[in-house]
Order: C-alpha cells, then structure tokens, then sequence
C-alpha cells in the first residue's frame, strides 16, 4: 500500500481476504495490490491498484456523462457523437472511453479532457454505421482516477450519420 509519499506498507503472508493495518493511517490518497503466492513459491501477477481516501476525499468525483443527439445531418457533425457533464469535484481532466457495444472494442480513448464537453472525431466511415457505449472518470492532479460513469449506449445511422442514443 502506498500514497504520494511512497511505499507505507508491504506486507506478505496474509492469509484472509482482509488487512487491517497495525496503525491508522494519515488523511490522504492510498493505492493498494494484492497478489497471490501459490504454494509453488512463484508469485501471481499483481492485481489492478484500488485507490482509496482516508479523512476529508480528494478523490475525483465520478461524473455524469450526457449526450446530445446530433441529428442533422450536416457534414460538420455526421458520425460525430456530442458529450457533456458537470465539472467534477477534485478533477482537473477527464478521460472518455468509446467501444462497440457488440465487439467492446475499443473505437476512442482519449485521456486529455479538460472542458466539460467534447464532439468526437467521426467514429465510422460513410455508409458505415453502428452501436456504441461510452464511459467517462475524472482524474485528479495527482493523477488519481475516479470510478467510470454509467455509460451512454448510441449509436450511428450507417445511411444519414446521424448520432442518436439508444
């Protein structure tokens, strides 16, 4: 377990699914990984970081993302899809992550958000159409990330480029 201090505890042998550290630990940020250590002696892979706040949070907030169907078929927005949400609490960018909804793969990913909406790039080719998800977190200027939002299902009139939610 550590904060933006370094390492604070490294602890080995734990046989439960639970740790409780020994001290209380300061008001701040933690990450935390756990990885299992078969009987063979070679370690598995480390598990993803939860991250964690103890005292007054400076986690991001999770935001809400919207959508904006954009329906006219005009050449600036075909297969464009519109985004918007509130500023989050603690949060000084967003990352917005699109996928197909059939496949989960990935069509956008981009990490550098610092408005409160975007317009994507087209997302298909002409005469291409499709189902989408999109997600949306906040991330603090210490780099600490918050839950994904709900996603918004849309889709992409493969005739018109029309963007609309499902």
């Amino acid at each position: 377990m550590q904060n933006e201090n370094g390492v604070l505890i490294n602890q080995s042998a734990i046989t439960g699914t639970s740790f409780t550290p020994d001290n209380d630990l300061a008001d701040g940020v933690y990450s935390a990984w756990v990885r299992q250590l078969p009987a063979n002696g070679q370690p598995l892979p480390w598990s993803s970081r939860y991250q964690f706040a103890v005292g007054q949070s400076s986690l991001p907030e999770v935001p809400v993302l919207g959508f904006t169907p954009s329906l006219n078929g005009d050449a600036v927005e075909d297969r464009r899809a519109i985004f918007t949400w509130d500023a989050a609490a603690n949060a000084t960018r967003y990352e917005l992550f699109i996928s197909q909804s059939r496949t989960g793969n990935l069509v956008l990913r981009k990490d550098d958000i610092t408005a409160t909406n975007v317009t994507t790039e087209a997302l298909s080719n002409v005469g291409e159409g499709g189902r989408y998800r999109a997600w949306l977190r906040s991330i603090g200027p210490n780099g600490e990330e918050s839950q994904w939002s709900e996603f918004v299902p849309f889709s992409i009139h493969s005739d018109t480029g029309e963007v609309f939610r499902d």
